[in-house]
């Protein structure tokens, strides 16, 4: 063969240098690119993990609203009964008042602020002196403390003498 001078000959020896280390070079890069790869599948699935947690977290929220929504509903109802509970019981207690003061035969404004107990221990007062203890509408010493009442009947009183023998009787039966 003949050497011409734009060819040159590279002996192989120097050829399997190269090739050995280019081998090399690539093995390098090949493991670089493999623990990249690892690192990027790491990530990816961090990313897949972040990202099912924030679907979760957003769904939990929309339901989180949607009670929110229910319970200022149900505020809203328990205001409403609330205050027509107490408008009820304000009803209720003016009309056992207005019974009150006809059983005890008093003006209703007397009973006026007197609790649903207090009207309750009139009541029981009022049933307890007007039977009397021999059933002849009498009212004993022995029911009405600090003494009798003179042999009227239950009638006979006054309205506050009334509602005092009532008020004294109902504290008597409370201490038995």
């Amino acid at each position: 063969m003949a050497d011409s001078d734009d060819e040159k000959m590279v002996p192989e020896k120097d050829l399997l240098a190269l090739k050995r280390g280019l081998n090399k070079q690539i093995e390098e890069l090949t493991t670089q690119l493999s623990a990249a790869k690892a690192e990027t599948d790491t990530k990816h699935q961090e990313l897949l993990r972040v990202t099912a947690s924030k679907q979760d977290v957003e769904s939990k929220l929309a339901i989180a609203q949607g009670l929110t929504t229910e319970v200022d509903s149900l505020k809203t109802q328990l205001t409403e009964a609330t205050t027509s509970r107490d408008g009820a019981q304000s009803a209720l207690t003016g009309l056992r008042r207005m019974a009150a003061a006809t059983t005890l035969g008093v003006e209703a404004k007397t009973l006026e602020g007197k609790t649903d107990d207090q009207l309750d221990s009139m009541l029981e007062g009022a049933k307890l002196v007007g039977t009397g203890t021999g059933g002849d509408g009498h009212v004993s010493s022995r029911q009405v403390a600090g003494g009798g009442t003179g042999g009227k009947t239950f009638s006979d009183l006054t309205p506050r003498e009334k509602i005092k023998a009532g008020l004294e009787i109902a504290q008597q039966s409370q201490q038995k």
